[in-house]
């Protein structure tokens, strides 16, 4: 091996302070396995990115870091999208024969040992039950939750103003209702009138809103136990950090809800007189409010039509590479040339869209708008 490689590796992983292994630097398919690839502890409260693709070792290295933190008394907490890291739980099989040959090749003293695990879940079905308080989520988070606008928020804010002047805690769903049908019926109106009163209309959609929340199984969220932060941070008795594993599967959809709800805040924010990025976002969350379903079609489609064209211009690039010599540089250069093409042609989509909704929803005359254009381009 080189001396060179060699003497890079001992100034950069030669620690004198705890520390963590990943593994073995290899060199022309030649492991380095004195000093290992290793991390001090005392840098791990810092960002960190795995990278790879599919089969390198990225989830095997998620649970050697974390087996290897539980270990040095550290309790970890994982949020877990598919549950790759519940291995974590069940010891590892020494026997197996490609265990023994990457053993061989890094000469690892390989001891199969299981982990303190706990897994929670925001539905229940996948460990225990993680919950928050109506009162502790808040009007404006809430308010989003529910899709609903400035001003019905702001009833729910008053909802929740009253309910802390009284001295009453919302803990789930039903003791939000409970007071909102309260204060909006004949019993209730003469204490609303001291916080500016509601409409039965808007009483209505935020009834509506918490019956679908319940319909969504949102109401097993909501209560008491609430979770509490302390119970991440808790040890083993013999003095090992518990691994706190979050099951995130049944945030996959909310998120791409509000990755569609964000579709057109970059047009938004070149095309509207707004303030801030904030306004951009809250902008294009009320555009696409009832279209989202839409915009998650068109970006089906781009990130298809991307794939299919990017895919095509690297078996091109990879014939002509072939031919030429040149197999990467090619390839790399031939994708990235139609890459420049895609993404603005995915711009100009969601530009569409963007336009389409202000048409739909405001009654958007684009003949002013290209008048306006036109005199802003002339002398």
């Amino acid at each position: 091996m080189k001396p060179e490689f060699v003497k890079q590796m001992e100034g950069g992983y030669r620690l004198p302070e705890p520390s963590l292994i990943i593994g073995s630097a290899l060199l022309d398919n030649e492991p380095l396995n004195d000093p290992r690839v290793q991390v001090a502890l005392s840098v791990l409260n810092r960002h960190g990115l795995v990278a790879g693709a599919t089969g390198t070792g990225k989830t095997k290295t998620l649970q050697v870091l974390a087996g290897q933190l539980s270990d040095a008394g550290t309790p970890v907490f994982v949020a877990d999208v598919k549950g790759d890291l519940t291995g974590l739980t069940s010891p590892g099989d020494a026997s197996n024969p490609k265990v023994q040959e990457r053993c061989s090749q890094m000469a690892w003293d390989f001891k199969p040992a299981a982990h303190a695990v706990e897994f929670l879940s925001l539905s229940g079905k996948l460990g225990a039950q993680v919950r928050a308080t109506v009162h502790s989520f808040g009007p404006v988070l809430l308010g989003k939750v529910m899709d609903l606008n400035e001003t019905q928020t702001s009833i729910l804010s008053l909802i929740f103003k009253y309910c802390d002047d009284n001295r009453m805690p919302l803990l789930d769903l039903a003791d939000l209702r409970t007071t909102l049908q309260f204060l909006s019926s004949d019993a209730g109106k003469p204490i609303l009138a001291d916080y500016g009163g509601m409409s039965p209309a808007s009483v209505g959609v935020l009834l509506r809103s918490l019956v679908n929340l319940e319909q969504a199984g949102a109401d097993a969220f909501f209560g008491e136990p609430e979770f509490d932060v302390n119970d991440l941070l808790r040890t083993t008795l013999d003095g090992r950090g518990i691994v706190t594993l979050l099951a995130t599967l049944a945030l996959v959809v909310p998120g791409i809800i509000v990755f569609c709800g964000y579709s057109v805040a970059g047009q938004v924010a070149a095309l509207e007189p707004l303030n801030s990025s904030t306004d951009a976002l809250r902008r294009s969350w009320d555009l696409t409010k009832g279209f989202k379903g839409k915009a998650f079609v068109l970006w089906i489609v781009s990130f298809a039509l991307l794939f299919v064209v990017v895919l095509g211009a690297g078996a091109l690039g990879a014939a002509a590479g072939a031919l030429a010599g040149g197999l990467d540089a090619t390839v790399t250069v031939l994708i990235a040339l139609v890459s420049l093409l895609i993404y603005p042609l995915i711009t100009c989509v969601f530009t569409l869209l963007y336009y389409d909704l202000r048409v739909r929803k405001e009654g958007f005359d684009l003949e002013v708008l290209s008048s306006q254009l036109g005199s802003r381009s002339g002398p």
